[in-house]
């Protein structure tokens, strides 16, 4: 009769056993899937941001590039004013030649602080949405990462 007992005892702690062995299977099994799910959204996540920064840095390149452009063409511009003027009235050339290259630097100085305002505030915007999307994954981490405590804690 003990031994019967201790024979169902022993049937019993190994049904537990095996069972606890399946249950910390699933546990883990739960555990890399969500793991795997927090890593890929994380990675898509970064591929958008990485998007979204190259697609304004390439504008705020091409902005550039036309600004350049159209501060050489004033300053071609105001140059060849200055050739005709300096063929035409000889007498006043190095006042009239001294007065344009004054606007002329006075106007690209203006531009360059335009374009530099404006390349500050297109980073400032990259910044805000890098900023944004760095909290975006920071949550889905962190709700990932509290899932995953929580399967442990139900374990």
């Amino acid at each position: 009769m003990l031994q019967q007992v201790f024979a169902e005892r022993r049937n019993m702690l190994q049904q537990v056993m095996t069972v606890r062995s399946n249950m910390l299977q699933n546990v883990m099994a739960v555990r890399n899937n969500l793991l795997q799910q927090a890593m890929a959204e994380r990675s898509k996540m970064l591929q958008q941001v990485i998007a979204v920064i190259g697609s304004m840095l390439q504008q705020v390149i091409v902005f550039i590039g036309y600004m350049l452009q159209y501060v050489m063409a004033v300053r071609s511009n105001m140059l060849q004013h200055v050739i005709v003027v300096g063929r035409n009235m000889m007498p006043q050339l190095m006042t009239v030649r001294s007065n344009l290259l004054q606007q002329a630097m006075a106007e690209r100085r203006k531009m360059l602080q335009q374009v530099i305002a404006v390349i500050g505030s297109m980073l400032q915007q990259v910044i805000v949405v890098i900023g944004y999307m760095l909290q975006h994954v920071m949550a889905v981490r962190s709700k990932m990462l509290q899932q995953v405590m929580a399967v442990r804690r139900n374990m």
